[in-house]
Parts: C-alpha cells; structure tokens; sequence
C-alpha cells in the first residue's frame, strides 16, 4: 500500500516501552547490537499536510493496525491509497473493500471514524470510494472541523486453503502472536504441505494440521497425520510455548503413534478417538495415540464428537464420547466401567501429560444407563475449557440422564420432559485429579450448549440456543423475551 501524493518522510518512535531488545548474531561481540529501545507506536509525520499516520498494537496486543490522525481544518479527501499490484479492487454492498494480490486474498473492512470532542468520542460516518482500478480514498460524512478527524481502516484477510480433493477444516485457534492454526480432514494428495511430519497422504481422507503467520500469507508449517484408512482431525488448541494438540476419531490400525499413548486398533471398522501434539516447529511427533482399542465412538459427522484444551502446564485435556469398553480409565477416577455396544455412547474427559501419559481418565456415566435409540437424550460434548487450578470445565446437552450435584441451578431436568427430543444445556466441572464432580448442572431455560470460556477469575460463560421461554435473564439482558418461531 502506498499514500499517492504523500509528504511524509520522518518516523517518530513513541510511547517508550520499559523493556529493552538485542541483536547478539554472530561470535564476535563487536557485532552484536545492545540495548534497543522498544516503542508502543510509530508515527509518520505530517504524511500528508496535516496528517499523520500512526501504527500501533491493536487492544489485545496481538496486531499492528494504523490510523490516519487529521488535524482540525484538514481535508481528509487528500487521503489516497494505491494498492500496488492488486488485481483489481470490490467495494461490497457492507462497505468492505475486497482485493487480491498475487492470488492472495485481502479483505478491508468498512473502515471506522471518530472525533474526540469536549462532549465526548462521537462517531462520524466514512466510508471507501474507488478512485480507479488500484487506488481508493476515503468518502467522510459531516464532522466538527474545529477538531481532530481519526481515520481507522481496518485490514482482514482471507485466502484459500486446500488441494484438489476434498478439503474440510475443523476448527482453528491463534497463539499470542497471532499466528493461525487450523486442523481438518483432507483426501488432496497436493494438499499444501511446509515442514510436514507425515509428508504423504496415507489414504484418504487423513487429517491435517497446519500453521500460518497473521497475515494468512505465509505457511509456517502444514503436515498430514494419519494412517491407512479414514483419519478425522476435528479440535485443536495450543499452548504458551507453541505446541500444539488436536484430536479427531480414526478408523486406521496404523495410526501414528508417539510417547506413551498406543495406537492399536483392533479392526479396520472400528473408529477410535484420537489425541495427538506437535512441537513448536511442527516437525516431530511428541506424542500421538488412540483412547482405546477394540471399539470407539459411534461416528457421526455432523457432530463434533471431541474436544481439546490445553492448561497452564502443558498438560492437555480431551473430551468427548466413546463406547469403548477398554477406554483408558485410571485408578481413582470419576466414573464407572463403560458398558459396550448396544449401551448408549459415555461421556468421557482425560488428562494427557507432555509426553502422552493418560494422567488420568474419567468417565460421566448416564444416570440411569440408557441403550441406543433410547428416547432419553445422550449426554453431548458442547465446550472444553480448563481453569487456573486445573479443573476441567465441560459444557454441552444432555436428556434426562445426566448426574447432577445438589446446592446447584438446575439438578434436576428443567424442561417438558415429554417433548421429544427432551433436552437442556448442561455445564459441570471436574477438579484437577479428575476425581470427582466438583458441580454438574442443568442450565434452566436452555436447549443446547455449544460453546463455553472462563476469565481471568474463572467465571463461566456458555452460549448455545434455546426455545424456552424460562432463562432466567439478568435485570439488564440486551433482550429479555424470547421471540416466538414463525416456523
């Protein structure tokens, strides 16, 4: 991107930042550089008349965005961005700009605008005008000239991931640094590779796993991971150091295998959950393996039948369902013995150590046991998260069958159980020795709980949907009815 008919030539660091950067490249001391400075923000003087352009860290920390700062009376109009080798420019019915360079996708949003003012922040309108094939400025509604106009254009990405077969991503999770990482299921024997642990596609379809940098430009790492026959990749997290875990179900009896986690399977119908971790650079195996060996997860996919999280230690935690009567359960752990087909699938959490160790395996037994076509419905993995003390925090649905606790929301079922399905949100939550159930509740007033997060204090958020009328909303709700369904 270039500012056509720009002025500006000097940077001004600003905002200096207490810590401090080294270069030491090299055997010879006098090479090496000490000390550098850091700095919150850059700014481009007067890049044009009157106008600044400022970069800085987005408000998690994780981006570089710019702003162009127009000082009272300025024109903003003079404001022009060339896009230098684009292949031609869209503006969309929303106001977003899209373009392609280099077969690169780019995607900027309809760019936002706003006057700091004695009676407080007031938005102005603003908005994208084509001024040719590879150029745009800014179109600004009325604003108070007496004071300063800032300009925020925000900058999206998107871009095509795949190879010539059948492609499906997952899910996908950032780090801190903002680099992007996706997991899935592909049969492209071409499918985009960089670094690959598993450089061949074993069968078809295996899963995948791969890293890009912020942009969605660069390909850090991109690797198969499968065996002989069909390899699902359907959760992934990673932790503070770069390391990655996913887990998905595969029918293979020769799926990779790493650490302490086997891999036997024992017939080429049998689906099995899998876990497996890559390293930071993407190109070794810490650990990979199946939960079980002789029969799995009824596999259905449209569901996401599995989930994986990291805790602060490393240790990585997946749950999900399995009908496996030899599911890893260890000694001490909440549960029972899962029972084995036609009983209905068990819910069940387990706690992987940085070298595949099951640390431990728990099990959320119906109460009663319910069998395959039961018209009471399973218990269903929505959400996964793992708080500070190391507790596992499990969401989802559930019928009438779920465990619950006393002294908490909802302990027994909360809705019309003669409605079929007969369903409700559910969260509960394991303490850190997988042990016991620290709680486990029905969330009144809901239907399906399908994502869940904790803060910094680890509170508990859930989303999901419902067509109940009896969740208990808060005195402030953004909406405090339900809106009857039309159809």
């Amino acid at each position: 991107m270039r500012l056509e008919g720009g002025t500006g030539k000097q940077v001004q660091p600003e905002q200096l930042l207490p810590g401090t950067a080294n270069y030491l490249h090299g055997s010879q001391a006098s090479g090496w550089i000490r000390d550098i400075a850091t700095y919150g923000q850059l700014r481009y003087a007067g890049a044009y008349p009157g106008i600044d352009l400022v970069f800085h860290g987005d408000e998690t920390g994780s981006e570089i965005e710019h702003d162009f700062l127009v000082s009272a009376g300025t024109d903003p109009r003079i404001i022009h961005l060339n896009i230098d080798g684009a292949d031609g420019l869209h503006l969309e019915s929303t106001g977003d700009l899209d373009l392609s360079i280099g077969g690169r996708a780019l995607l900027f949003r309809r760019p936002k605008a706003y006057q700091d003012t004695p009676a407080g922040r007031r938005t102005i309108n603003v908005s994208y005008r084509l001024n040719s094939s590879d150029s745009v400025r800014f179109n600004v509604g009325r604003y108070d000239k007496k004071y300063p106009l800032v300009i925020d254009p925000v900058l999206n990405f998107a871009t095509y991931f795949g190879g010539s077969g059948g492609d499906q991503i997952s899910a996908i999770t950032t780090d801190a640094s903002g680099n992007i990482y996706i997991v899935g299921s592909t049969s492209s024997v071409d499918f985009p590779l960089a670094g690959p642990e598993q450089s061949t596609l074993a069968s078809g379809p295996d899963a995948f796993i791969s890293k890009l940098d912020p942009t969605g430009h660069s390909l850090i790492y991109s690797t198969y991971l499968g065996g002989s026959r069909t390899d699902q990749g359907q959760s992934i997290a990673v932790d503070g150091n770069g390391n990655v875990v996913v887990s998905g179900t595969t029918t293979s009896s020769d799926f990779p295998q790493a650490g302490k986690l086997s891999s036997a399977n024992s017939g080429f119908t049998v689906t099995l959950n899998f876990i497996a971790s890559l390293n930071a650079s993407g190109s070794t195996l810490r650990y990979s393996g199946l939960l079980g060996t002789t029969s799995g997860t009824y596999d259905d996919y449209n569901i996401l039948l599995n989930r994986v999280a990291f805790d602060s230690q490393g240790n990585a935690y997946i749950a999900g369902l399995t009908g496996d009567p030899t599911f890893p359960r260890t000694a001490g752990a909440y549960g029972g013995a899962i029972a084995p087909y036609p009983s209905d699938e068990t819910f069940f959490v387990a706690k992987i150590g940085t070298d595949g160790t099951v640390l431990y395996g728990a099990t959320i037994p119906e109460t009663p046991a319910q069998q395959i076509g039961s018209q009471v419905h399973r218990i269903d993995l929505g959400g996964l998260a793992i708080d500070s003390t190391g507790a596992a925090v499990v969401g989802g649905t559930a019928g009438t069958a779920l465990p619950t606790t006393s002294g908490v929301l909802a302990s027994t079922f909360p809705n019309n159980s003669a409605v079929i399905p007969a369903i409700a949100g559910y969260v509960l939550k394991l303490n850190p020795a997988g042990s016991a159930l620290l709680f486990s509740t029905y969330l009144t007033g809901t239907n399906v709980v399908n994502g869940i997060a904790l803060d910094t204090t680890n509170n508990i958020y859930v989303t999901g949907t419902t067509l109940e009328t009896t969740l208990p909303v808060s005195t402030n709700a953004y909406k405090k009815t339900l809106v009857p369904r039309t159809q």
